[in-house]
């Protein structure tokens, strides 16, 4: 009875299938220990994002009061890219030549910064 009412609404997620294929967020990847990674969609403006125009904190703004501005994110974003490779025993990338429309997509700027030898 008293362990019943201690569990109520508490919710217990399912056991992983060792078989499954998990699905995470880019920046969590640098702390998942999975040996082998396996990353899609690193087209230029997705990763690293860039946001050039906001209406009530500009570009300026937000670097002067410390926020995070587009040289933040790419730093974050080459950081852990730099992890991701420096710590697994295998990456691979899949990206997209086209986009849903047919347009092209540029691969991200990331993966031109890692060093020839990666």
């Amino acid at each position: 009875m008293w362990l019943h009412q201690m569990l109520h609404g508490v919710q217990i997620p399912p056991l992983r299938d060792p078989h499954s294929i998990e699905m995470i967020g880019w920046l969590e990847l640098a702390l998942d220990d999975a040996p082998v990674l396996m990353l899609s969609g690193m087209h230029d403006g997705v990763i690293p994002e860039s946001i050039n125009s906001d209406a009530f904190l500009p570009t300026q703004l937000r670097s002067r009061l410390g926020l995070i501005d587009n040289a933040r994110r790419y730093a974050r974003d080459a950081y852990v890219m730099m992890t991701i490779l420096n710590t697994r025993d295998q990456v691979e990338f899949i990206l997209n030549r086209l986009n849903s429309d047919g347009d092209p997509q540029t691969p991200s700027r990331l993966l031109l910064s890692v060093p020839l030898e990666r």
